[in-house]
């Protein structure tokens, strides 16, 4: 089934909430790769995350998230994020993408995205070991620097490609 669905967009999907660590509450961001989203209708968005991943314990805290469309040149840092854990490394620091917070949730979203789409979480549903959680979309934005980049898709085995002109 996998190989009948490519190519699908990337995104990079970015969530916040306060986590104890080592004793001690810390405000934690986090941002992970996403093929598996999708609206749901013009004022929701679906995206499902898997159970054990560290953003399903963040998105399931705080109730939002922010799904940051990628330029076509982020196949790299793309690949880095949804290969590396979030929990003990900031992935932020590593692949060198800035943040800015968001307008309408507390969350952050990346300043090299395309658009992005500000998330309150309305339901979640359970899929065994994913969950979709289907977000209420409060802002819609477009990175006026960028509306021009063609964005990133995933053809499988770390391949990616982008749309034609």
């Amino acid at each position: 089934m996998i190989e009948n669905i490519h190519p699908r967009q990337i995104t990079l999907v970015t969530c916040r909430a306060e986590m104890e660590i080592m004793g001690q509450n810390v405000e934690k961001d986090n941002l992970f790769t996403l093929g598996w989203h999708t609206p749901l209708s013009e004022t929701i968005y679906g995206i499902t995350v898997l159970k054990k991943n560290y953003s399903y314990k963040l998105i399931s805290k705080s109730r939002c998230f922010c799904v940051n469309f990628l330029p076509h040149s982020s196949g790299k840092d793309a690949d880095f994020c949804g290969n590396n854990h979030g929990e003990h490394q900031d992935k932020f620091k590593a692949t060198g993408f800035s943040k800015s917070d968001c307008s309408t949730i507390d969350c952050c979203k990346l300043s090299e995205a395309v658009a992005w789409l500000e998330c309150e979480v309305e339901n979640e549903l359970d899929y065994g070991d994913h969950v979709l959680f289907s977000g209420k979309i409060l802002k819609s934005l477009e990175n006026s620097k960028l509306k021009d980049e063609r964005r990133l898709f995933y053809l499988g085995d770390g391949k990616y490609t982008t749309t034609l002109e």
